[in-house]
């Protein structure tokens, strides 16, 4: 599992990375994520039904759940720190645990010593999603400094638990790699016009470079993916802007994707 440093928008991969707090969903503006958003997500975790007849749907709760939540609260805002747990028997999904029980961990031992809080995180949250043989954990740490988020994104095939590649998750999706990160760079380029519309400062050459290098093939490259609902492919890329911190990350839809196989 690779660690993300810089701005990217989050479909669904199974890497590490820090990013703004933004959240697009396919063909939506983009929309400030908050504390309560972050608490609704984590006590709804998408649960995609994969059996259409009479039989109970196997759902993405039955492999993923939470083992421990705590919460405290900060200027009048409510943060909590929850610990997920991939209910998968193999090598894989061990280190996943192992890897989001050592962030929470440091976290819930502030906590447990009653250390300032608001000073050490803005909490843990994460979404789980299961289509057909595929499950996709994406978990997220916010810092309590500066607003970044680091993701977490995991990809396992339920039958073998062995995580999926990239390449084997754009298959299961009905894409491929370049297919996607055209995709994406349409996203991209239409988050930018977005933003650029937006900004009280005249248009310059500064946000084009901005642009330029948020749709290069060697920053896009490193974009990771994962399923969403409904077999939704997405994706977390890193992006470039004009103030503030030198990356973000993002996540937004790259397409709807073809059904399983």
């Amino acid at each position: 599992m690779k660690r993300l440093v810089c701005g990217l928008f989050a479909a669904a991969f199974a890497l590490t990375c820090s990013a703004c707090s933004f959240k697009l969903n396919v063909g939506s503006s983009q929309t400030e994520t908050t504390a309560t958003q972050q608490s609704s997500a984590t006590e709804a975790v998408k649960q995609t039904e994969t059996s259409p007849t009479g039989v109970a749907a196997v759902k993405a709760a039955d492999y993923v759940k939470v083992v421990r939540t705590e919460s405290w609260t900060s200027n009048g805002t409510e943060f909590e720190c929850v610990q997920p747990e991939i209910g998968l028997d193999s090598a894989d999904a061990k280190a996943a645990n192992a890897e989001i029980a050592k962030i929470c961990g440091r976290i819930f031992d502030a906590y447990d010593k009653g250390e300032d809080m608001p000073y050490l995180s803005k909490g843990t949250w994460y979404e789980a999603y299961l289509n057909s043989k595929t499950l996709s954990v994406v978990f997220a740490d916010r810092a309590a400094n500066n607003n970044v988020i680091d993701y977490y994104v995991y990809n396992f095939d339920i039958d073998s638990g062995a995580k999926i590649s990239d390449d084997e998750l754009l298959a299961r999706a009905g894409s491929d790699r370049e297919t996607a990160k055209s995709k994406l760079t349409d996203r991209v380029n239409a988050f930018f016009d977005e933003k650029i519309a937006e900004s009280s400062a005249a248009p310059s050459e500064v946000f084009e470079e901005a642009r330029s290098y948020s749709v290069s093939d060697e920053n896009l490259s490193q974009a990771k993916y994962y399923l969403a609902d409904n077999n939704i492919l997405m994706a977390v890329y890193r992006y470039r802007w004009v103030a503030g911190a030198e990356y973000y990350y993002n996540q937004t839809g790259v397409y709807p994707s073809l059904p399983q196989f």
